[in-house]
């Protein structure tokens, strides 16, 4: 997944149902993979069982991300990184395709599965 996302050094990354933060770290060790500059990404992420936020939160310090936020709660009841419909937090909307022509609004409504 996190390749499929392709996020880059600079970015915010949000995971709406985060669990222990493992898609969260694997974005990480994509950027540092492809040679950016990991202490640039914003980490983002909301889980429903508080126990496990904290263990996402002890997993990303244990990882060394200093820049990071968890939070804990329904994510579609009370979503904590939202304002209004829309995110805070501004992560990546659409998943990268290399195919010609599909743009970013196609690959976002998940047209890169076709």
């Amino acid at each position: 997944m996190a390749q499929m996302l392709e996020p880059q050094a600079g970015e915010s990354i949000y995971d709406p149902s985060c669990g222990t933060g493992g898609m969260l770290i694997s974005c990480l060790a994509e950027v540092k993979r492809r040679g950016g500059d990991t202490r640039t990404i914003r980490l983002y992420g909301q889980e429903l069982i508080s126990i496990t936020a904290a263990i996402a939160r002890m997993n990303l310090a244990l990882h060394g991300v200093s820049d990071f936020q968890i939070a804990s709660g329904n994510t579609l009841a009370a979503p904590a990184f939202a304002e209004g419909d829309r995110l805070r937090s501004r992560p990546r909307a659409a998943i990268s395709s290399r195919r010609p022509g599909l743009t970013r609004s196609a690959r976002a409504a998940g047209a890169w599965t076709r």
